[in-house]
């Protein structure tokens, strides 16, 4: 008997019981020849791709995730009194031990999210989003290409892919492709206008025009044709829905039948091999025979997919694990006179804009590369004390809501978070790396994550904390300029922080981790071939920025989509 639509308290589970199954349904439907285990950001967007470009049916596909469905959307496509509400959105960052002396082992610290993974920084990290569509339906939205410069350790030929197609095709489904018609107005272009004439001040900016300070926001406010509703900011979880429902008609209305299913409530522990090739999914509620032509792709995250391999691959190299990459991150919020903007109206205004820089230390092997995310805002009148309404349903950031939320009649805000690239090393986890952990979860070992910098990071983090000092000069336009110190404090002095550090989040709080699994053309050096399969278990595959041999500073939500979409292409013609 089919499922029917559940009741609580408070809901009617429609759009639960309609994008999801249980595991019980999926298996009682026949086997799955596509097994995705992941139903985060990355996953999804490998299996809605197949799923819509399979123009013969072959591919039944299974989509697992450990959470549950909890969000349709965006969070900030939702209304703003929900963004803002404490147990949804980020939560700080914590570790395994932490969650323990508070009495929060096991359970989400709010309502989703989760930290299965211990780690040697003592700051740790916030986790995964326990949810269908995980860290897609909080991410703040910025998804700049990298540059040539950042891409000399990838696979030429998944270069040219990407340069050719597989970018502007990404840019297109996420919003990405076009300038933000969203952020206008005088605001928006007298801070244009001070960033272009004072960017030579900086000197680790790269040089730009006009085009090029323009955010690149995963943002799609208008219609893409007529009669359509734009998606607003980009999540998994729409194009997940659509398969669905589209994979119910084809089955006459079953739901209990269709080729594409989404298992919630799924935890994956071990994948069993026969030979070299994946055979059983380990699940907490069962195991999942794959068929002899099936392929298994893995999306659960850099450090929870790493783990996965560890336990249940060879790993005759040990290369898995290594090359572990994050983000170094910089805040630093500023206000501006208002009177400094002559001609801009006291109603609300925004910017977003974009900077690319690249710091060399004597030689130019040795350059990091970084970027500045750049908001502003202005509210005036009645919306003084409630700028989000105007601002924050869909971009650019839910990370700063509280600080625009202070601009006023008076002051302009700007944040500028800076964003610098750490280095993979293939060769060692001493830096940084995965390892198993001897503590079990769901009956496999845990992840332990070796998280730090090298002296050469040290200087580029120093570098782009100068940047970032020296373009709040450019935009106070050689008038006042006041800090926020310390950060979050709402409070407002003549002088910059008197320590770079105040300014800096914890490693581990970026949610960019990438690099573990990569990919390249060498069998001996790399983990995963440039299609991101395993090497040593062929019907295996990577999903998300575990495949990256090298990061970068931009944020990896468009190029991990797009290597998605590039891998279901590939499935599909297998």
């Amino acid at each position: 008997m089919p499922i029917t639509t559940q009741s609580t308290t408070f809901t009617k589970d429609v759009l639960g019981r309609y994008l999801c199954n249980t595991l019980g349904e999926a298996q009682a439907s026949g086997p799955f020849n596509v097994i995705v285990l992941g139903g985060g950001a990355f996953g999804p967007a490998l299996a809605v791709h197949l799923f819509n470009i399979d123009a013969a049916k072959r591919h039944r596909i299974l989509v697992l995730d450990g959470g549950k469905f909890v969000l349709p959307e965006h969070i900030q496509n939702l209304p703003p009194m929900l963004a803002g509400t404490g147990g949804i959105g980020v939560p700080p960052s914590t570790t395994i031990e932490k969650l323990r002396q508070a009495g929060q082992d096991q359970l989400p610290r709010d309502e989703v999210w989760g930290l299965p993974w211990f780690t040697n920084d003592p700051n740790g990290f916030p986790g995964l989003a326990y949810c269908i569509g995980g860290r897609s339906v909080f991410f703040g939205g910025w998804c700049p290409r990298p540059i040539a410069t950042e891409l000399s350790q990838w696979p030429a030929a998944v270069v040219a892919d990407l340069t050719a197609t597989q970018w502007p095709a990404t840019q297109q489904l996420i919003g990405a492709d076009t300038n933000n018609d969203f952020v206008f107005g005088p605001l928006h272009q007298a801070m244009k206008n001070r960033l272009l004439a004072g960017l030579n001040q900086v000197p680790d900016a790269l040089p730009a025009g006009a085009a090029d300070i323009e955010a690149p926001l995963a943002v799609q406010s208008a219609p893409a044709r007529p009669g359509y509703f734009p998606p607003n900011k980009f999540s998994s979880l729409p194009g997940l829905m659509r398969a669905a429902r589209l994979a119910a008609q084809e089955s006459g209305g079953s739901d209990a039948n269709k080729r594409f299913m989404v298992a919630p409530d799924c935890h994956v522990s071990r994948l069993t091999l026969a030979g070299n090739r994946v055979s059983v999914v380990q699940t907490n509620q069962g195991d999942i025979q794959v068929p002899a032509n099936g392929v298994v792709v893995i999306a659960l995250g850099t450090i929870e997919s790493t783990r996965l391999a560890l336990n249940s691959f060879p790993n005759t190299q040990g290369l898995i694990g290594k090359n572990l990459m994050a983000h170094l991150r910089t805040n630093l919020t500023i206000r501006l006179p208002r009177a400094g903007f002559p001609g801009v109206p006291p109603d609300a205004q925004t910017s977003a804009l974009f900077v690319k820089g690249r710091h060399t230390q004597g030689q130019p092997a040795d350059a990091g590369h970084f970027h500045v995310q750049i908001t502003a805002s202005g509210v005036a009148g009645a919306q003084a004390d409630n700028s989000e309404i105007e601002l924050f349903q869909k971009i650019p950031d839910i990370d700063f809501l509280q600080a625009h939320a202070m601009a006023n009649d008076n002051f302009v805000i700007v944040t500028l978070r800076g964003i610098g690239e750490l280095a993979g090393d293939k060769q060692s986890v001493a830096v940084r790396g995965i390892t198993p952990h001897p503590e079990l979860d769901f009956g496999a070992p845990r992840a332990f994550v070796q998280i730090g910098t090298t002296p050469t990071e040290d200087a580029l983090w120093n570098a782009m904390d100068q940047a970032v000092l020296q373009l709040a000069q450019v935009f106070a336009g050689g008038g006042q300029v006041e800090y926020e110190v310390p950060p979050n404090s709402q409070q407002f002095q003549a002088n910059p922080p008197a320590s770079l550090q105040a300014m800096r989040d914890a490693l581990g709080s970026t949610h960019h981790e990438s690099g573990t699994l990569w990919m390249k053309t060498d069998p001996a050096n790399s983990v995963t071939d440039s299609f991101g399969a395993f090497r040593e278990v062929p019907n295996a595959y990577v999903a998300g920025p575990a495949l990256f041999p090298q990061m970068g500073s931009p944020n990896p939500m468009l190029t991990g989509i797009a290597l998605a979409r590039r891998t279901a292409e590939r499935i599909n013609v297998l």
